[in-house]
């Protein structure tokens, strides 16, 4: 059984709210932080940031490393 995706995300906002964890603390790289502080909502930076962090951990999981070693990059798709 997986883990849902959607579920997971609330999860990891929850745990950063109550930790008011800080962006530092996460190592986060240069990219996700210039990401994250265009974001005006804190929730939302949270969530984004709880986004990440839940990828970086599952790919870890699922085909090894830690989360650090893993990149996340979004791409835009052009509108046809």
């Amino acid at each position: 059984m997986g883990v849902n995706p959607r579920f997971g995300v609330q999860l990891c906002d929850a745990l950063l709210a109550d930790r008011q964890l800080q962006m530092q603390d996460q190592n986060v790289p240069e990219h996700e932080h210039l990401r994250a502080q265009a974001i005006a909502s804190p929730a939302r930076r949270r969530q984004f940031l709880a986004g990440r962090w839940l990828a970086k951990t599952l790919l870890s999981e699922a085909l090894g490393g830690t989360p650090a070693d893993w990149t996340v990059a979004s791409v835009r798709s052009e509108e046809r």
